[in-house]
This record gives structure tokens, C-alpha cells and sequence, in this order.
């Protein structure tokens, strides 16, 4: 079989085509996910080391947790979204 032949015959697909050109922007999206999840690391590690983790009952321990937010439009917004929550919820019944 010669050279020509192979070509027609369809034995190897895409001989002789350059390979597919990848565009910059994709390298740089790559890029900017691997570096934004890098930088978080240190965080992370300090959320999960933190000595203030709830031990016990969730709930009881996420209320009592607003009560050492050092705000009060903080503590507000938290009650007011909680209040909106129950509200919806019990909309639906």
C-alpha cells in the first residue's frame, strides 16, 4: 500500500493536520481556578482548626453562637432572616 492509498483509505485519521489550536484564555481560566482555590487553603485550615467549633446539639449550638456576634444590625439581620425563613416555611403548609 503506498503512500496515497493510505491517505484515501482513511487508515490513519488526521495524518498530516496540525494538532487543534487551544486558545490562551483557556490556559488563563485554568489558571485562575488553581490560584483562587491555592489562596484559600490558609483559610480553610483556619475554619477547620478553629477552637470555637460547636460541640453537642447544632441547633442550640448555632444560637448560641449569635449570641457572641459583636454587632447588633448583625444579630438583627441574622433574627429577621431567621423570622422570614419560618414564616415562608410555615406559608407552605
Amino acid at each position: 500500500m503506498s503512500i496515497s492509498d493510505r491517505s484515501s483509505a482513511g487508515v490513519v485519521p488526521g495524518a498530516g493536520r496540525a494538532a487543534p489550536h487551544v486558545p490562551l484564555i483557556a490556559f488563563v481560566y485554568l489558571a485562575i481556578i488553581v490560584l483562587t482555590w491555592a489562596g484559600n487553603w490558609p483559610l480553610m485550615k483556619l475554619a477547620l482548626g478553629q477552637v470555637t467549633v460547636i460541640h453537642g446539639d447544632k441547633l442550640i449550638g448555632v444560637f448560641d453562637r449569635l449570641r457572641t456576634l459583636t454587632g447588633l444590625p448583625m444579630q438583627i439581620a441574622v433574627l429577621a432572616s431567621v423570622a422570614l425563613a419560618v414564616s415562608r416555611k410555615l406559608e407552605f403548609r
